[in-house]
């Protein structure tokens, strides 16, 4: 008589992204079990093994990735765009009963499922930039600087998306505090933009601001990182690459201007 099968009781365990982390960083499971990550973040996340065993792609609020463990072992895991997001699968031998490995593979993956929550209401591009072309064009009609007042838009305009990313994504310290400090710094330089005569030395400080604060987005993406925080790719949630956007116009606006100096600038002391 043939010995009876013996049944494996598989799981099904759930592990949630949120606020840059995986929670639980430490998933324990026996073999035959699978493991389900939700994007609850409104930045995209992935789930990609360090050895290279699975990867998701990327993966955007309110979707998720599943992934089934045929053999036991430990599986390290993190995110690409952000190296410092880390956590690992611990896979123990399944009970009651031996596990075959399907065609010999030690995971079967599952693909990205469930749908995208539009992203929180952020100032459009285009929509944007014609609006600022129009107001340039009457403020130069009625002879006054319009691509100071055009600086000082999108000056407001990077502040705004600054704080966005701040209060909707919650950015993890010191970078969220930073965030908050360029988005007060942007109110204060606007202000001072839009007061008082216009001399090419605020023009200068302006712009030097302005680049500051693109280098602190760019040295995100390098290896070195800022405050050890990295980052990969530029469009990981839409207020980045709008905040670059604005910042990018506001120089230019400082720049030409530079060139085109209204008479009501005042010279330099």
């Amino acid at each position: 008589m043939a010995p009876a099968r013996r049944r494996v009781v598989t799981a099904r365990r759930t592990d949630h992204i949120a606020h840059f982390t995986y929670t639980p960083t430490d998933i324990r499971i026996h073999a035959g079990d699978t493991v389900v990550w939700r994007n609850d973040d409104d930045t995209i996340h992935t789930v990609t093994a360090s050895r290279a065993e699975f990867t998701s792609g990327s993966i955007g609020k309110g979707q998720s990735y599943s992934v089934k463990f045929n053999a036991p072992g430990v599986y390290p895991y993190f995110c690409e765009p952000h190296e410092f997001m880390r956590g690992f699968v611990s896979v123990l031998p399944a009970t009651g009963a031996d596990v075959v490995h399907p065609a010999g593979r030690l995971v079967s993956a599952g693909r990205v499922t469930g749908g995208v929550a539009p992203p929180p209401v952020v100032l459009d591009v285009g929509a944007t930039l014609i609006a600022a072309l129009a107001i340039a064009l009457v403020l130069r009609s009625l002879r006054l600087d319009a691509l100071r007042y055009l600086a000082v838009a999108a000056t407001l305009a990077t502040g705004a998306l600054h704080l966005q990313l701040r209060l909707v994504l919650d950015y993890p310290e010191p970078i969220g505090t930073l965030l908050v400090i360029e988005a007060g710094g942007a109110a204060v330089l606007a202000a001072w933009l839009a007061s008082g005569p216009l001399s090419q030395s605020k023009r200068a400080a302006a712009v030097a601001l302005h680049v500051a604060a693109l280098a602190a987005l760019g040295i995100t993406r390098t290896s070195i990182g800022l405050f050890g925080f990295h980052e990969r790719g530029w469009d990981p949630a839409p207020q980045l690459p709008l905040a670059i956007t604005f910042g990018v116009v506001a120089i230019a606006a400082l720049l030409i201007g530079t060139v085109l100096r209204s008479p009501t600038e005042s010279p330099d002391a």
